[in-house]
């Protein structure tokens, strides 16, 4: 058999993006561990109410949520507009377009997902760890279980400590909660429609 005298050349195969179906499966299966983890470590361990920890505060809960959901919007919509001129922002942007399949996202995806990555996070890092923990060290851990780069890292850690700041100043979990939901949300939202105007600006003309 005789040999092709030019190289073979291999070329590499793109991997497949995760889609909003997969990212909620794996995300309700991370939440529900992470709720676990924080009903043990707060209901059990430290024989707490739960009721009365994370949910009971200074203020209602309506009062919280529309607080969370203000602070939250802010924080998310005035970070993707600014950080279009920090190069490293624009390289996190492309990470996550690489990783997901941000075209498939919808609005009611981006609520359901926020839904199931805000709650439960909430519950255990500031709802379980930080009044173990403290403020400051629960906000290093969760800006390192995020961190995707040493600039994510930062961003991520001084999110947590702005969710453990709202969770100390109104005595509960339903103002971090709303806020990490917003945040998340139009996150999410503001990636797919980026994304989906990029391809189209790919797209041929003909």
């Amino acid at each position: 058999m005789q040999e092709s005298a030019y190289p073979t050349v291999y070329l590499p195969i793109a991997q497949p993006r995760t889609g909003p179906l997969r990212l909620f499966f794996y995300g309700s299966l991370l939440g529900g561990l992470l709720i676990t983890a924080a009903v043990l470590w707060t209901g059990v361990a430290k024989n707490e109410n739960i009721g009365m920890a994370w949910f009971v505060g200074k203020i209602p809960a309506w009062q919280g949520i529309s607080i969370g959901l203000l602070i939250g919007t802010l924080f998310a919509i005035g970070m993707w507009y600014g950080g279009r001129y920090i190069e490293g922002f624009i390289a996190i942007r492309q990470k996550i377009a690489e990783a997901l399949d941000l075209e498939s996202i919808h609005w009611w995806h981006a609520i359901a997902l926020s839904v199931i990555a805000a709650v439960p996070e909430e519950i255990f890092f500031r709802g379980a760890m930080q009044p173990t923990l403290g403020l400051v060290l629960t906000a290093l851990i969760f800006g390192a279980l995020h961190a995707m780069t040493r600039l994510y890292f930062g961003y991520a850690m001084l999110a947590g400590l702005g969710l453990g700041l709202l969770a100390n100043w109104y005595g509960n979990l339903w103002t971090p909660i709303a806020a990490h939901f917003a945040v998340n949300c139009w996150s999410l939202i503001l990636l797919a429609q980026w994304s989906r105007s990029t391809e189209n600006q790919k797209a041929p003309t003909h």
